[in-house]
């Protein structure tokens, strides 16, 4: 049963790309993974959404059987980590306009990291420090996912610094508003 679902994941997989490379219009542009600047990008995006997963889910099962929290309170001290998220994801394209996306990424990255190293130094009794390591990190995380979404769809706004994360001006019936 399992293979099949493989097996038939693979084939519409295989599908998909072949009709999208022959539609004048489609879904998705292939190109883009042609990229090297995009496709790094779009690394990070999944290495990153992986390990904040993985955080969360961690994070979550220390509230509850270590910290034993209620399933309501272990949500509470969840919600900055997703406002840290929001604000991010806000902050970083506006940083693009006035630094190189590059330098917007790396910072985020290193935002990560610290709130990952802050992450590593949580006790028994160190639900606030794996609160503010969860900020950090998601904050951090979010700065190169903003700017990989906000490329992918042909931002002006990142494109007029010469900075869009897709390595320059989409074609212009592909820009988005």
């Amino acid at each position: 049963m399992v293979r099949a679902a493989i097996v038939a994941g693979v084939a519409i997989g295989v599908i998909f790309v072949r009709r999208q490379r022959i539609l004048a219009e489609p879904l998705l542009d292939l190109g883009l993974f042609a990229n090297r600047t995009f496709s790094t990008a779009l690394g990070i995006m999944l290495l990153g959404g992986v390990v904040m997963a993985g955080l969360s889910l961690l994070a979550s099962l220390y509230l509850r059987n270590v910290a034993g929290f209620s399933p309501l309170s272990t949500g509470m001290w969840l919600i900055p980590q997703n406002i840290a998220m929001v604000v991010g994801s806000m902050v970083a394209p506006a940083l693009a306009r006035k630094l190189p996306a590059s330098v917007v990424t790396a910072l985020g990255l290193a935002l990560a990291g610290v709130g990952l190293l802050v992450v590593t130094q949580v006790t028994t009794t160190g639900s606030g420090l794996l609160v503010v390591g969860l900020v950090l990190a998601s904050g951090g995380i979010s700065f190169p996912m903003a700017l990989t979404i906000s490329s992918s769809r042909g931002d002006r706004r990142l494109q007029a610094t010469g900075e869009s994360g897709a390595g320059g001006p989409p074609r212009p019936e592909r820009v988005v508003a």
